[in-house]
């Protein structure tokens, strides 16, 4: 207008396939040849001056006023055909509401990982399915289903929303809405952690699952940290390369920056953690600030199966637990008496290969108990036997404590490094000779409940060979003849060394990480930790840990001075979580100390969500479900994964 100010031409719409634009009530209700109603226009250098010509023609105003006059019929119900068309507005509402019903029970297979189909597609058939057995239901106590069902089985609609295209159709639309929120809160965190893990389904494909870990803050300036499952991947290669190469093409796809990845999560496979070919190194070559983890849960599995391979009596042991196992199981009669037994509701459970830190629950039985196979009666009368199951109650209740705290969802590095160094210490503390007099002590007491001699049986000799010494001063390899020292030595502390040697090194990788962000455990304490020139030091060393060449996502000297004020303010021994919520609570001018804590938070500690999601998984593609395609499969476990997600998605 002449005066500044904008209208919008409310009839003048665009066409996206054919790229014209059009008057929409000319299109309507002119007959004359008119390019804006018939062919449109799009020589846009001239469009202004051509619809400042079409609005003041008479075609255009009659057409403009035939529009108006029909839309206040329309609006009041008075056109010609107003019954037909309150009919037409019935019928919407009335497929608004059948598919409303729809959803809610695809919404509801989805979540309890129920199968939708069944062996017929047709409705009141025998085995015809989950989903439309719902349907049938539902239909008996609702008004609506129940006239949607007698119309399909009248005959008098054909389109009917109940077959496998529906299903699939909707469960891509929930999916889709869960990704969209997903990646939305992704964005407004900008620095995440992939964290990824394989496995084979039922129909023998290697699928991978990818979960992605940052924080929330919400409008309360409440801190969360999240972990959402993003979807599964069929893989045909399980190298590095092969992997890397699904990973950034899944990354690209969504829009994930791979820039903005401060952490990555993987089991101890080579493929996965290789130093030169691994996955975590790709992924470094390209993006530096992608520090690698390895899973915790899965370290601390490893650590337990150096120690259980150390020594002769240790693998000889889980031998005859497998052996019991193998006993009881073969003949439920066995295993009736077994439960009879077992005053403590404990059972027997085969070897995890993978899970090594579960075997806590087989090292405890009755001491009223009674084995009725001879050879295996023996070995447990053995006092090796009893003092190898209290060694590994005491290690494996430990471990297995520490195993689960891993596996939390808001678990941090830090607190990771902390729960660690108690095992370690706990390890170290029970490596001494109070520790194997503690333990001879408590296996002597289950010796004489099972009424046998606590007594060491003697080794077997053998000779040992000659070595030819190369100085004078080297000192014979002397046997060890008593059974007691002998078991002390080459069981009990060989145990315990390869245990604490192994948690050392597993997990050296954790304290390096842990010494780049150490000074911010404790921010409200940190003038009384560091002087100001080691302080000054900390925020270059993680200044330059968050640099590349081109950007950093930090500033030393203003981390620095951020620090010294916040230390003010914050109370000692006040975790990361709370300072960063409080950073947001308050407003407090503190950029890059705010920045440093999301991504200290934003660190994995083990893939323990990859494994959850392979559990339903297993519920998914089952026997019966095997022939299910990837796209449904990776949206059904995504609705149940990601249950609160959806519903939070659906609200917005």
């Amino acid at each position: 207008m002449k005066n500044g100010e904008q209208i919008n031409r409310s009839w003048l719409v665009y066409s996206q396939t054919k790229d014209v634009v059009f008057c929409f009530c000319c299109k309507l209700f002119c007959n004359s040849d008119i390019f804006l109603a018939t062919a449109g226009f799009n020589d846009w250098r001239n469009l202004h001056q051509h619809l400042k010509e079409h609005e003041t023609s008479k075609n255009h105003l009659r057409s403009l006023t035939n529009w108006i006059e029909l839309s206040n019929r329309l609006r009041t119900g008075t056109t010609i055909d107003a019954v037909q068309q309150r009919q037409l507005n019935s019928e919407i509402l009335r497929w608004q509401a059948v598919l409303e019903r729809l959803l809610a029970i695809i919404n509801f297979l989805a979540e309890q990982c129920l199968a939708f189909r069944g062996a017929s597609d047709i409705l009141y058939e025998n085995n015809n399915g989950n989903f439309l057995k719902l349907v049938e239901l539902l239909a008996k106590f609702d008004n609506v289903m129940a006239e949607h069902v007698r119309r399909v089985k009248d005959g008098e609609i054909h389109t009917h929303y109940l077959g496998k295209n529906t299903q699939n159709e909707i469960i891509e639309l929930i999916s889709n809405g869960v990704h969209n929120e997903i990646l939305s809160n992704l964005k407004h965190a900008k620095y995440y952690s992939i964290i990824v893990d394989c496995t084979q389904d039922l129909s023998k494909t290697e699928q991978m699952s990818i979960v992605l870990r940052f924080l929330k803050i919400d409008e309360n300036a409440e801190v969360k940290i999240c972990k959402h499952f993003l979807e599964f991947i069929p893989v045909n290669e399980t190298t590095g390369k092969a992997l890397t190469d699904v990973i950034l093409q899944r990354l690209e796809h969504y829009g994930i920056p791979l820039e903005n990845m401060r952490g990555q999560g993987y089991d101890n496979g080579s493929n996965m953690r290789g130093r030169h070919a691994g996955v975590q190194q790709r992924i470094l070559n390209l993006n530096n600030r992608a520090f690698f983890i390895p899973c915790h849960a899965h370290s601390l599995n490893l650590v337990v199966s150096d120690a259980a391979k150390s020594s002769k009596d240790a693998v000889s042991y889980f031998t005859t637990v497998q052996a019991i196992y193998n006993f009881f199981s073969a003949s439920t009669h066995r295993w009736a008496v077994l439960k009879k037994h077992l005053e403590q509701k404990l059972t027997l459970k085969p070897l995890s290969q993978t899970r090594w830190e579960s075997r806590i629950e087989d090292l405890s039985y009755d001491p009223s108990f009674r084995h009725e196979a001879e050879t295996l009666a023996q070995k447990m009368m053995q006092f090796q036997f009893s003092c190898c199951t209290v060694i590994w109650h005491n290690i494996l209740n430990q471990i297995n404590l520490t195993s689960k705290v891993m596996q939390n969802r808001t678990i941090d590095i830090s607190e990771a490094k902390m729960i660690l160094n108690k095992t370690l210490e706990y390890l170290k503390k029970y490596h001494s000779d109070e520790g194997f007099e503690e333990t001879v002590k408590e296996a002597t007491t289950i010796a004489e409940d099972l009424d046998f001699e606590p007594t060491f049986a003697p080794q077997q000799f053998i000779r040992p060979r000659k070595k030819t010494r190369q100085f004078c001063y080297e000192a014979h390899d002397d046997p060890i003849l008593d059974p007691h020292e002998w078991f002390r030595v080459e069981c009990f502390y060989c145990i315990l060394d390869v245990a604490i040697t192994s948690t050392e090194e597993r997990f050296c990788q954790l304290h390096g990480h842990c010494e780049t962000f150490e000074f911010l455990y404790d921010i409200g304490n940190i003038k009384n930790q560091f002087s100001k020139e080691d302080l000054m030091k900390q925020c270059q060393d993680l200044h330059l840990a968050l640099s590349t060449d081109n950007a950093a996502d930090i500033d030393a000297v203003e981390l620095y001075d951020e620090l010294i004020a916040l230390s003010e303010l914050i109370s000692p021994k006040t975790s990361p979580l709370k300072v960063l919520e409080f950073i947001a609570r308050n407003d407090f001018f503190s950029p890059n100390t705010a920045i440093a804590l999301r991504i200290l938070l934003t660190l994995p500690v083990s893939v323990a969500s990859d494994e959850r999601s392979f559990s339903k998984l297993k519920l998914l593609k089952n026997y019966l479900r095997s022939t299910m395609t990837q796209n449904r499969m990776s949206g059904l476990a995504l609705i149940s994964i990601e249950f609160k997600t959806k519903l939070q998605s659906q609200k917005t």
